[in-house]
C-alpha cells in the first residue's frame, strides 16, 4: 500500500514544478529573441495595421520577403495630407522592392521591442453588440527555412512606439514611390 506523501513534500513539489515551468519559459523566450539578450532578430515579414470606421485613420503598412527574389517588398495603404494645402490624398504602394539600408530604421526598432507570442484572444461575449470595433494589429514573423515553420511575435506598443513606427513607415513610404511600377 501507498503512503501519502506530506503537506511539506507537495509543497516541494510544487514549487519545484513551477522553477521548471519558469526556467522552461525563459528558454523558449530566449530562443524566439535570438539566443540571448542581445542576439538579433531576422524578420521576415512585419506589419502595422489599423482599421475602424473611420477611413482616414486607417491604415495598413507591410514588409515581407520575397522568397524567389530575395528582395523585401513593401506595400502600404494610408491616407495623408498634401503638401500645405491639407487636401487628403490616398497613398498606395503593391509590391515595391527596398533596401537593407532603407530598412534600417525601422530594423533598429524592432530590435529594441520585447517581442514575444502573441496572447490568445478573449472571449467574445455574445450579449455585447459593437457597432464599430477598431481592430489593431502589430506582428512580426520569423521564418525558419530548415523546418519551413514561422512565428507570428508581436509586442504592446505604446503611443509614441506607435508613432515612430507610423513616421519611419511614411519615409519609407517617400523613398519607395518613385520606384513603384505605374498600373494603367
Amino acid at each position: 500500500m501507498r503512503k501519502p506523501k506530506s503537506n511539506k513534500l507537495r509543497i516541494i513539489h510544487l514549487l519545484l514544478l513551477a522553477a521548471l515551468l519558469l526556467l522552461t519559459a525563459k528558454l523558449i523566450y530566449a530562443q524566439v529573441r535570438g539566443g540571448d539578450s542581445v542576439g538579433r532578430i531576422e524578420w521576415t515579414s512585419m506589419q502595422l495595421y489599423r482599421s475602424g470606421s473611420n477611413y482616414d485613420e486607417s491604415y495598413n503598412y507591410a514588409l515581407r520577403l520575397d522568397a524567389k527574389s530575395g528582395q523585401m517588398l513593401y506595400d502600404c495603404s494610408f491616407k495623408a495630407p498634401a503638401n500645405l494645402n491639407d487636401e487628403i490624398w490616398r497613398c498606395e504602394l503593391e509590391s515595391v522592392p527596398v533596401t537593407r539600408e532603407e530598412l534600417a530604421p525601422l530594423d533598429a526598432l524592432i530590435q529594441g521591442l520585447p517581442l514575444a507570442p502573441p496572447k490568445a484572444p478573449e472571449p467574445v461575449d455574445e450579449n455585447l453588440f459593437v457597432c464599430d470595433e477598431t481592430r489593431e494589429i502589430f506582428d512580426v514573423s520569423i521564418a525558419n527555412c530548415k523546418d519551413r515553420s514561422v512565428k507570428k511575435l508581436t509586442a504592446p506598443l505604446e503611443s509614441e512606439q506607435r508613432e515612430e513606427l507610423q513616421k519611419l513607415f511614411l519615409q519609407l513610404y517617400l523613398k519607395a514611390k518613385d520606384r513603384a511600377p505605374v498600373h494603367n
